[in-house]
């Protein structure tokens, strides 16, 4: 193991880039009504394809994801910093749907560009998912980003993470 490997703050993908990568599972969701390719559902919530789009583009969205990346625990390990990165999106719920997969996806992103790997299956990422959005319901209280106080749900995200997170 590595002993000094973290995450950057630099390194964290910006407002636009977030919003895509979301709008990305969006239009992902929305080809698959036309075909047979099957993809995660991406909740509507009432809205038309086209509101979602602009929902997810909207301004309104950067300080949530500049509060995540703000937050950013310096200090601490990559398991650390990678069990905040994910918590801090299921736990801000910045867009309607798919926030748990955005955060993986960014993380992902952000672990390759430090040199490192997050390995994790389909059926791995399906079954954090459901317990992220289980317990999100359940105990969500008050929503604060910069996850001071750490919760049993960021303790299963960094036990989730610490064996998947290959630092070769």
């Amino acid at each position: 193991m590595i002993k000094h490997a973290v995450l950057y703050k630099q390194d964290l993908p910006r407002p636009y880039t977030v919003k895509m990568i979301n709008l990305r599972f969006l239009k992902e969701f929305k080809k698959s009504q036309h075909g047979k390719k099957e993809v995660p559902f991406y909740e509507l919530h009432g809205k038309t394809f086209k509101e979602m789009e602009r929902y997810i583009m909207s301004p309104d969205r950067d300080e949530g994801i500049e509060k995540i990346n703000e937050n950013l625990p310096s200090g601490k390990d990559i398991y650390s910093q990678s069990a905040y990165y994910l918590r801090a999106f299921s736990r801000s719920q910045i867009f309607e749907d798919a926030n748990h997969r955005t955060g993986l996806f960014c993380l992902r992103q952000v672990v390759k560009i430090r040199g490192y790997e997050l390995k994790a299956s389909v059926e791995d990422v399906q079954q954090l998912g459901d317990y992220l959005k289980s317990h999100f319901y359940i105990h969500q209280g008050e929503i604060m980003v910069n996850l001071k106080e750490k919760d049993d749900v960021y303790d299963v995200i960094y036990d989730w993470i610490k064996p998947r997170l290959d630092l070769r």
